[in-house]
């Protein structure tokens, strides 16, 4: 019996996870507004395999006026 919850519709398994696209992501909303809008449409903190990732999509500052 794993002591990890389970995951719905992983029957106990970790979902899939990208570290390299979680960075991607973060940096792109760094360089760009419209990264930024786009990343926060359709994603959210909880999505991130890392704590850390979702701490800092969570932190970030709100788009330029006019972007």
């Amino acid at each position: 019996m794993s002591s990890q919850p389970e995951a719905e519709g992983f029957s106990g398994r970790l979902p899939p996870q990208d570290l390299d696209a979680e960075q991607s992501v973060l940096g792109a909303m760094l360089l760009s507004d419209t990264a930024c809008s786009e990343a926060t449409e359709g994603l959210k903190a909880e999505d991130f395999s890392r704590g850390g990732h979702g701490g800092i999509f969570a932190a970030r500052p709100a788009p330029s006026p006019g972007s």
